[in-house]
């Protein structure tokens, strides 16, 4: 488990959002635990787990003709652009392309706010 004090950078005003940030994290996952069976096939979110037979992913073009869809909308609204990077480097990874430049693009798409 993350400690959620550290996230917050020791704030305590902050670790109280980071802590209800964690517990709502916590509920999404639940939910992919009892819904993601009755939607076997789909891929889903990185972070929460929700498939996106049910959940709304955000698509991200970082050429003209090629996306990455790491995280549902909600969890990547939640997150910063260096935060995101994780999910879409763990994904990327998954595809097992080996293409750095592929990477390079995908990168600066997310920095961006793609």
């Amino acid at each position: 488990m993350i400690d959620l004090m550290y996230c917050a950078g020791g704030n305590p005003r902050l670790s109280h959002i980071a802590h209800e940030e964690g517990w709502l994290l916590d509920q999404k996952r639940l939910i992919a635990h009892a819904l993601n069976p009755q939607y076997p096939g789909y891929c889903g979110c990185l972070r929460c787990y929700r498939n996106w037979g049910y959940s709304q992913y955000h698509e991200t073009a970082y050429d003209w003709s090629h996306t990455a869809f790491p995280l549902c909308e909600e969890c990547w609204q939640q997150l910063s652009s260096e935060e995101r990077l994780t999910y879409y480097r763990e994904l990327w990874k998954m595809w097992n392309s080996g293409k750095a430049e592929e990477w390079h693009a995908i990168e600066e798409a997310v920095r961006k706010g793609l």
